[in-house]
């Protein structure tokens, strides 16, 4: 789970907002409900979301060029 944010961000709000984030990924009860939903719940730090979306991104250039899907 992650979120997005401006680039410019100031570091003491991406504090508060990635604590935030991270204590409501984590919750049993968030947890459950997404699970219920059919999704994978799960809590990444910055670098690992930043990792991920890059990854799916390349992941998905595979299908996207070829198929000039905009």
């Amino acid at each position: 789970m992650g979120i997005f944010a401006p680039a410019n961000i100031p570091d003491d709000v991406f504090k508060v907002l990635d604590a935030a984030l991270q204590k409501a990924a984590t919750s049993p009860t968030a947890i459950e409900t997404l699970k219920k939903m059919g999704s994978v719940p799960g809590y990444l730090n910055a670098s690992d979301f930043d990792k991920s979306i890059k990854s799916e991104v390349e992941r998905f250039k595979t299908v996207i060029k070829p198929e000039d899907v905009k």
